[in-house]
């Protein structure tokens, strides 16, 4: 299994918690503040407070995501999906060639085996 991106982890985080501060998010989500004051455009739909170029790291606000944010997300989680349903689709059609494979060999072996 993959490891969880941090940013990914983030945008899970503020889908949980609306109200929080820079410091719990990262805490959280195992993000530097730098990291997170420099995604924090393109994940949030920031107020004036949070655009500012220095944010205290310890005050709770909310956090929206931005719709962008929240579809790349949805996508993010889809291709997911379809790669586990890809996994069990090869494992299904590994069983189904063994019993074919199964089946064959004892159409084959059973004529040999009636006619002694």
């Amino acid at each position: 299994m993959l490891k969880t991106h941090p940013y990914i982890m983030l945008i899970e985080y503020a889908m949980k918690e609306r109200h929080f501060s820079i410091e719990q998010a990262c805490t959280a989500c195992k993000l530097s503040i730098s990291d997170f004051m420099f995604i924090r455009r393109n994940l949030f739909a920031l107020n004036g407070i949070q655009d500012q170029p220095y944010v205290q790291p310890n005050e709770l606000m909310e956090w929206k995501l931005s719709s962008e944010a929240l579809f790349g997300y949805i996508q993010y989680t889809a291709y997911q999906d379809s790669l586990k349903i890809a996994a069990k689709a090869d494992r299904r059609a590994v069983i189904a060639l063994i019993i074919a494979s199964i089946s064959a060999a004892t159409a084959l072996i059973t004529p040999l085996v009636s006619s002694l």
